[in-house]
């Protein structure tokens, strides 16, 4: 409703700044999904299938089929944001340009993939096939609006990114140390998953400055004061 709003009233400032917004939450959110995806992948498949008719080989073709798709989860959410700009600006005709793309290339490079790659393939073409309509989607809704500004916000998600890998490495770590397996484990793996990136990936954003949580730190503890001084 507010990118509709926008666009009825030509206001392409706020509607820039409104999709900058989108963007960066949209970031913040991808960021320790995509790596708690990647360092708990082998867990979470081992959870779900160890139990059942699948060999720990089988297990090892899921994980990089997984991990392969971690770059097309990310581009296929961001694409989403900017297919709802162009839905948004009554740009129909620009949104299933983009969609029709996306499928076009998956089949094309499937077609080329599979043969030499076999199932492995049908992962890179769905990571290459959605990374270049990610893209697309962008150009398309610059052109049939206002440019936006995603590079700034490049310094602020290698934050994100370095918080996230810090959390990983202390994942393996700890799961090393205490010598626990996530094929074997998963439940224990998950926990200390969990538990690092409860405790830890905050404490990084904090220490690396985004301003973000920051502000929420900053907000949190004003009122903690104010409630002190108010007893």
């Amino acid at each position: 409703p507010t990118l509709s709003a926008l666009a009825a009233g030509k206001d392409w400032p706020g509607r820039q700044a409104e999709v900058e917004r989108g963007f960066r939450v949209a970031v913040f959110l991808l960021v320790p999904l995509l790596a708690a995806l990647w360092v708990g992948r082998d867990a979470m498949l081992s959870l779900l299938l160890y139990r059942g008719a699948f060999r720990e080989a089988d297990l090892e073709i899921a994980s990089r089929l997984v991990l392969l798709l971690l770059p097309a989860t990310a581009a296929c959410a961001l694409t989403s944001l900017f297919q709802v700009v162009l839905y948004a600006a009554q740009r129909l005709r620009q949104a299933a340009t983009v969609t029709g793309a996306a499928v076009a290339l998956e089949i094309v490079l499937m077609a080329w993939l599979v043969p030499r790659f076999d199932v492995v393939g049908i992962a890179i073409a769905m990571a290459v096939s959605r990374l270049a309509v990610f893209a697309l989607a962008v150009r398309l809704a610059e052109s049939q609006t206002t440019s936006f500004s995603l590079w700034p916000t490049v310094p602020w998600t290698g934050r994100l990114v370095a918080a996230a890998a810090a959390c990983v490495i202390a994942i393996r770590g700890l799961a090393a140390w205490l010598e626990v397996s996530p094929w074997h484990s998963p439940l224990f793996f998950m926990t200390i998953e969990a538990g690092v990136f409860a405790g830890l990936y905050p404490l990084g954003l904090y220490l690396l400055g985004v301003r973000e949580v920051r502000d929420a730190v900053a907000l949190v503890v004003g009122k903690g004061r104010a409630f002190a001084r108010s007893a």
